[in-house]
C-alpha cells in the first residue's frame, strides 16, 4: 500500500490517475477483507492480522498464538481445494497472468502508446526531411538566380565602361 499511495495526491508518481494504482488497491482490499474460513477463523481479522487506514498490516500475536495449527491450516487452505490461498492465488492470477493480467493489459497499453508516438516521431521526421529537401532546392534556386543576377550585372557594368572609354576617346 505504502508504494500504491507514493502515486496518490499531490505528490503523486508517475502512475497518478492511472487505472492501475485502483486496480491494484482493489486487488489488496480484497485480499485484506477475505471472509471465508471454518468458523473458528472465520476472517483475515480472526486470524490476528489487521490493517490500519494506510493499509499497514500488523499482527496480534497473542490472538494468533491461541490459535491451534490444524484451524490455521484449514483456513488458508490451498490453492486448489479452497480458503485463503485459493482466493489468494485467484487473486495474485487477475494481477500477473500473462495474458489477461491487469499488470499485462497495463504494459500493452503503455506499449501501444509508444508505439503511437514512435509513429508520430516518424511522421514528423519524414515532414522535416521534406521540409528540408524543399528548403534546399529553393536555395539553390536562389543561388542560381543571385548568379544570374551578378553576370548581368557584370555585364552592365562592362558596356557601361565601353561606353565611358568611347566617350572620353571621342573627345
Amino acid at each position: 500500500m505504502d508504494e500504491l499511495n507514493k502515486h496518490r495526491g499531490p505528490d503523486s508518481g508517475v502512475l497518478s490517475g492511472d487505472s492501475l494504482i485502483n486496480s491494484l488497491s482493489s486487488s489488496l482490499r480484497e485480499l485484506s477483507s477475505y471472509s471465508g474460513g471454518p468458523k473458528d477463523i472465520p476472517s483475515i481479522v480472526d486470524l490476528g492480522l489487521s490493517f490500519d487506514q494506510g493499509g499497514k498490516m500488523s499482527l496480534d500475536t497473542s490472538k494468533f498464538s491461541a490459535l491451534s495449527p490444524e484451524v490455521v491450516m484449514e483456513f488458508l487452505g490451498s490453492e486448489h481445494t479452497g480458503g485463503f490461498l485459493q482466493i489468494a492465488g485467484s487473486v495474485l492470477d487477475s494481477v500477473e497472468n500473462s495474458s489477461t493480467g491487469v499488470l499485462k493489459n497495463e504494459i500493452n497499453s503503455v506499449q501501444g502508446q509508444m508505439d503511437r508516438q514512435d509513429d508520430l516521431i516518424a511522421e514528423n521526421q519524414d515532414r522535416i526531411d521534406q521540409l528540408r529537401e524543399s528548403l534546399n532546392a529553393q536555395m539553390a534556386a536562389a543561388d542560381a538566380l543571385i548568379a544570374s543576377l551578378e553576370q548581368q550585372v557584370n555585364y552592365m557594368n562592362s558596356l557601361f565602361e565601353s561606353m565611358r572609354i568611347n566617350a572620353e576617346g571621342m573627345r
